[in-house]
This record gives C-alpha cells, sequence and structure tokens, in this order.
C-alpha cells in the first residue's frame, strides 16, 4: 500500500512537471539578420517577443547578456509595430505601437532609449537595443524603419519543438523565477550591474556575413551582373568599398547599391533586393526618396516651421494647427498640399498678362486710326 502510494505520488509529481515545462514560455534569439515581416515568419508557429512585465524584461536581458559581446551594440526586432495611419502619442508608455501578438497596448515598463518622431504617416516597427556603459547595461526600446534588418528574438511555449532555421545559431533561455530589477522611474533606461570586467576583452574576428557591403571578392560589376536600370545616367564604382556603386539618376535621384549573395543581387544599403526597375522613377510631390529606394514623406514641420502656431505633418503635405487659447482667431494653413501655390503667385502673372494685352489693343487702335486718317487725307487731295 506504501509503495503504491508512492509511486502515486512520484507519477503526479512528473505530471506536473511536464505540464509546469508545456505551459512555460521560452525566448530564442537568433543570428539571422531580417527585416520585421520575415522575423515574424521565422518565429511561427511562436512570435517576436514581447516586453510587457518586469519578468519578461529580466529574461531577455538575461539572453543578450549570454549572447553578445561587451564590445558590441546589439538590435533585435521583438513584437512591437505602428501602423501608417496611427499617430505616435507620446504621453503612453508605447507611445502608440501595439503588440502585433495581440494588438494591445499593455505594458508595465516604459523604457525607450530613443523616442520615436512625432508623425502620423509611417509605418514603424521597435527593435530593443542593448549596450554597455561604463561597465553598466543599457536596454530599451528604440524605433526602427521595418524592411531594416536585424537579428530577432522569438517567444516560443514549450509545446513548440525549436526548430533549426536555415542552420542559424540560436540562443533559447528558459522561464525561471524572477530576480530583483534595479528601481527605476518610468522612462528610463533599465540598468543592471554588468556581468563582463571592465577591462575590454579582445574583439574576435569573424568572416563577413554574406549579404553585407563588403563581402566577396571581385568588384560589383564583376560578381553581379549590368543593372539595367530604366531612367539611369551614370554608374560608378565605390573607390573605398569595390561591391558598392553608385547610381546616378535622370531625375537627379542618387542611390546607393551593393552586390551581396551567391549568385550576386544588387541590395539596397538596407539588405532588401533592388528593384531595377523602379529605383529611379520620381515620387509624387510631398514625397522624396530614401537611401533604400522607397518614396516616404517629406516632413515639412521639421526645421523651418511654416505655421504660425503648430505645424501636424501629413501624408505628401502638412497642417497648421491653432492654439486652444487663440480660438476666437483665424487660423489657416499656410499649405493645404504639395503644389498648392499662394493667390499671389497666380494673380500677378494674370494682371502682367491683362496690362500686356491692353497695351497691345492700344497701339493697333491708334495704327488703325493713324492709317484711316492718311487715307482720307488722300482722298480729299
Amino acid at each position: 500500500m506504501e509503495s503504491r502510494l508512492c509511486c502515486w505520488w512520484t507519477s503526479l509529481w512528473i505530471a506536473n512537471l511536464w505540464l509546469g515545462y508545456v505551459t512555460a514560455h521560452q525566448y530564442t534569439l537568433s543570428q539571422k539578420r531580417t527585416t520585421f515581416n520575415e522575423a515574424m515568419n521565422e518565429c511561427s508557429p511562436g512570435t517576436l517577443a514581447t516586453v510587457i512585465t518586469k519578468h519578461e524584461v529580466q529574461q531577455i536581458l538575461e539572453l543578450i547578456n549570454n549572447s553578445v559581446s561587451p564590445q558590441e551594440e546589439f538590435i533585435a526586432w521583438i513584437g512591437l509595430r505602428r501602423d501608417k495611419k496611427d499617430c505616435v502619442v507620446s504621453s503612453e508608455p508605447l507611445r502608440g505601437y501595439k503588440w502585433i501578438a495581440n494588438s494591445s497596448q499593455e505594458t508595465q515598463v516604459s523604457m525607450w532609449l530613443d523616442e520615436p518622431k512625432l508623425t502620423c504617416t509611417e509605418l514603424r516597427c521597435a527593435a530593443i537595443k542593448w549596450r554597455l556603459v561604463q561597465s553598466e547595461v543599457e536596454l530599451g526600446l528604440v524605433p526602427a524603419g521595418c524592411k531594416n534588418t536585424h537579428r530577432f528574438i522569438c517567444k516560443l511555449s514549450g509545446a513548440v519543438t525549436e526548430r533549426s532555421r536555415n542552420g542559424e545559431q540560436t540562443t533559447r533561455a528558459t522561464a525561471a523565477t524572477e530576480p530583483e530589477l534595479k528601481r527605476t522611474t518610468p522612462g528610463t533606461k533599465i540598468a543592471m550591474s554588468s556581468p563582463y570586467p571592465v577591462t575590454p576583452r579582445p574583439k574576435i574576428l569573424t568572416p563577413e556575413p554574406e549579404g553585407q557591403p563588403g563581402a566577396g571578392s571581385g568588384t560589383a560589376l564583376d560578381l553581379c551582373q549590368h543593372p539595367g536600370i530604366s531612367g539611369n545616367r551614370a554608374l560608378s564604382l565605390d573607390p573605398r568599398n569595390v561591391s558598392k556603386i553608385r547610381v546616378e539618376c535622370w531625375s537627379s535621384i542618387q542611390l546607393d547599391l551593393f552586390c551581396a549573395g551567391r549568385p550576386g543581387e544588387w541590395r539596397m544599403l538596407d539588405g532588401s533586393p533592388a528593384n531595377l526597375s523602379s529605383i529611379c522613377l520620381e515620387c509624387d510631390p510631398g514625397l522624396e526618396k530614401n537611401a533604400s529606394g522607397y518614396c516616404v514623406d517629406v516632413d515639412e514641420c521639421r526645421g523651418s516651421n511654416p505655421c504660425r502656431y503648430t505645424c501636424l505633418n501629413t501624408e505628401g503635405s502638412y497642417r497648421c494647427l491653432c492654439a486652444e487659447h487663440h480660438g476666437n482667431e483665424t487660423c489657416h494653413d499656410a499649405v493645404t498640399k504639395q503644389g498648392a501655390f499662394p493667390l499671389t503667385t497666380i494673380l500677378i502673372p494674370a494682371v502682367v498678362g491683362a496690362v500686356v494685352l491692353l497695351v497691345l489693343i492700344i497701339v493697333l487702335v491708334i495704327c488703325c486710326l493713324r492709317r484711316k486718317s492718311k487715307k482720307r487725307a488722300k482722298l480729299e487731295s
């Protein structure tokens, strides 16, 4: 009887341990550099990591500490994104960004290292940044373009079998008891004692990864096929990097491409494949080409403010807003759309044209009257 009871308790303990393992979350750091959308696909059936609780922050911090060298400034995608039509809200902890796992803005920590730019027009993603500053680790969120390439951290349930994705190196951290974090005020950087010695260690030299500018041997035009770019005026090799070329378009656009991969492929500086048929095309009014070849909104509100009070950047244009205490005053947009001209720029040429036309008519009338008078004088004589 006693042996049966012992066996029953042992089985129950093993089952409880197994269930606990299945429901626990695991974090996996991939060394593969991808865009945000590619990272989402790589994490499936899991998701990109969330940083909602202090416990999750601590787990991710331990994962990164065990995976990077002290000299390295580490950036990795997490599952935080702001859609194009959503505005940045500086008063909210996530600044208007949402977790892709459940479309929520839930968080117990506010830890932005770099504040997002105030705008309502750009699709933006967020990454987590780690760096060592004077023997202390700084960990926080940074905004980033979703087409940029970074490593990424996946959040997988214990029931999911970890897959080896294309043979890339991964590091896993399992759930553990919550350690104590140093107290920080909301919105400040999370500081923790560094597990590394203060004296710097020698940097380990590794082969340059495929897909980075400068990889491979020979010039870019030798490794990749000659780029047939419509609207291209000239191509020039970068004297400091044989894998890069400068594209000069007839539309005055200038972009840099680099050759990478096997077989060689032309890529933009953010690592995305170059669309050779469109990189020289001009953007719509109010937009401009960025270094990745995409048409992005021009922020007219940055720098010299064209408005009397508050300037709000919009897609392809901007709006002028009145201050609340000037509610009785008339507040007009200086410009509502790119390409819309002030009234004076239309009236002045119109007035000048009307004056010139009137002078011509007067001259013609005078000439006609003189002719008639001459004919009349001849007839009378």
